[in-house]
């Protein structure tokens, strides 16, 4: 509005000075009274010409306003639908983005359950080929039993463990055939140990004698992988360990959740010889607890068939 204002002012400006011109020209025409008709004729013209070449200017020029406006407005509408556009376009990559990693999250939990498939199927298939001369050196060599040093069991340390494929000190067996657990006893709680077996905890812990220590994962992934099926134990089921010389069997009696602090459910209980199996709780904070009394140790060449065939392990082979 203010622009056509200023358009109009210098209309008039401009008509004035028309005016002036007109005035000076008649003062002119009046000194000779013998072509006063004619001048006056073209003054009358050039009136005319000239007013209608200022309403000819004003004209343009408020055309020309209008249509840079219409042009100002045609941009914008350009320029608006251009960035909504552009929104629309950054909304649709965000969402495909989305999509993407959605996927590629809920990929991630069936891989690393097919590696621990993995882990437990070639753990368990060592037991098959592993001496009594092999079991004996194990339970002798360094281990590392610092339990604050175990990581959870992420995708990313499961993939570092199958491409490593860190060595770990197989010692053992153990079988719970009510919930069908069946896992080797690893010497120590090395990431590489706790993602194939269950580890020792102390270092001169023996079987059969005072308290027995394991721990492992909990998969809630998978309820057969690890530690996970002990969450079907009852009181009275019966709990198996072997060091491929004996067999030494447990009986369930205690099954319980305590803070991840209370370490003193490992201690030696004096006058008691027990197993005592440590889980992870859904809640980082718990540790989930199953202790049984020790029944009886039975050599294997005594044992009978039922008892050794809750192992994963060819014990004929073992006695030759």
């Amino acid at each position: 509005m203010k622009k056509n204002k200023k358009r109009l002012e210098k209309i008039k400006s401009v008509k004035e000075s028309i005016e002036a011109e007109r005035t000076m020209q008649e003062h002119e025409n009046s000194a000779s009274d013998s072509s006063k008709k004619q001048p006056q004729m073209s003054t009358a013209t050039h009136q005319e010409q000239t007013e209608s070449r200022v309403n000819q200017s004003g004209h343009s020029e408020l055309s020309a306003t209008i249509f840079s406006d219409q042009e100002h407005e045609e941009m914008v509408s350009h320029n608006n639908r251009f960035h909504h556009s552009k929104k629309r376009d950054w909304h649709l990559i965000i969402a495909i983005i989305c999509f993407v990693i959605a996927g590629a999250l809920f990929s991630l939990g069936p891989i690393r359950t097919m590696i621990l498939s993995q882990f437990q199927q070639e753990a368990n298939q060592t037991l098959e080929t592993i001496t009594v001369e092999d079991i004996e050196s194990n339970a002798e060599a360094d281990a590392d039993f610092d339990f604050s040093k175990v990581e959870e069991l992420d995708l990313e340390g499961v993939m570092s463990a199958r491409f490593k494929k860190e060595p770990y000190l197989t010692i053992g067996a153990i079988a719970v055939p009510a919930v069908e657990l069946n896992l080797p006893i690893i010497r120590g709680v090395s990431n590489a140990g706790l993602y194939v077996g269950a580890g020792t905890m102390k270092p001169n812990q023996v079987m059969g004698e005072n308290n027995y220590c394991l721990a492992s994962h909990n998969y809630p992934g998978k309820p057969t992988i690890l530690f996970s099926p002990l969450e079907r134990l009852k009181n009275g089921d019966k709990i198996y360990v072997t060091d491929l010389k004996y067999i030494y069997e447990y009986e369930t009696t205690v099954i319980t959740t305590v803070d991840q602090h209370q370490v003193d459910i490992l201690d030696d209980v004096p006058g008691e010889n027990i197993i005592t199996l440590m889980k992870c709780n859904d809640n980082d904070y718990y540790r989930d607890i199953y202790q049984g009394k020790f029944i009886q140790k039975v050599a294997v060449d005594e044992a009978p068939e039922e008892m050794k065939q809750v192992f994963n392990v060819d014990f004929t082979q073992k006695e030759k």
